[in-house]
């Protein structure tokens, strides 16, 4: 009888999605922009914020997220 090996491939899937927020109110009406930035928690540790993006919208939808990782998200606005 012949044997084979069998070989697992492993990857990794690319995660994305979609944040959202309620508009702020810029000073004397003007129109505003948002930064937006997040950070991982491994083991329940929060580590370094990153930038995810600016946007003038509000929402923003972010990749690259790992399956299973808890994530802190702050958007700052700017005028």
């Amino acid at each position: 009888m012949r044997q084979t090996k069998t070989e697992i491939l492993s990857y990794c899937i690319l995660w994305k999605s979609r944040l959202a927020w309620l508009a702020a109110k810029g000073p004397d009406g003007a129109s505003l922009g948002y930064d937006v930035q997040m950070r991982k928690r491994i083991e329940g540790v929060a580590q370094d914020w990153i930038g995810a993006g600016e946007t003038v919208a509000l929402t923003k939808v972010v990749d690259g997220l790992s399956a299973g990782t808890f994530y802190d998200v702050r958007v700052r606005a700017w005028a």
